[in-house]
């Protein structure tokens, strides 16, 4: 659970991932939760799978249920990146599931579809204010690729997918 106050808000998911982030709370550290989970486990248990049994980014990061979503994106996004195997997140009145963030991985159009099943590397040059995930559906199928905007402004940004024939310009 996030431990003080992070601006912009959305920099709340940096401690998940980021090796040089040092948290502005009382923990007053680089934690780097995630890549130091992974080494734990290279070092004391290989093989095993890492999960987060409770957590919630937004809980009193923001009331805006807009900005939840946004850092929800972010978190999903975060975990699928960092080989997460199980997260479970743990709803509160000032901050329920964010479904629109759920849906986008899980059901981005009304009809089941998801986001992919199968990690392919996506690197964003500004991951803090722009990040960007992908997945692909089994060994040759789609690549739904997900880019949060964390700036709440429109954001223009090329996008290069190595080996994928795009069939049009995408918006």
């Amino acid at each position: 659970y996030p431990q003080g106050t992070y601006q912009p808000a959305t920099s709340v998911t940096r401690s998940l991932w980021d090796t040089r982030y040092r948290d502005p709370s009382w923990i007053d550290s680089v934690i780097r939760l995630l890549p130091r989970m992974h080494a734990w486990v290279r070092k004391d248990y290989p093989g095993t799978k890492l999960s987060i049994s409770e957590y919630n980014m937004g809980l009193g990061v923001s009331s805006s249920r807009r900005l939840q979503n946004v850092i929800e994106a972010d978190t999903l996004g975060i975990f699928g990146q960092q080989r997460l195997s199980l997260a479970t997140f743990w709803p509160e009145d000032a901050s329920p599931v964010p479904g629109p963030a759920f849906a986008m991985f899980r059901n981005y159009d009304g009809h089941h579809h998801t986001f992919g099943d199968v990690g392919v590397r996506a690197t964003s040059s500004r991951q803090r204010r722009l990040p960007v995930y992908a997945a692909q559906h089994g060994a040759g199928g789609a690549v739904p690729v997900m880019v949060v905007t964390k700036t709440g402004h429109a954001e223009r940004s090329r996008l290069t997918l190595p080996h994928f024939r795009a069939r049009a310009p995408a918006a």
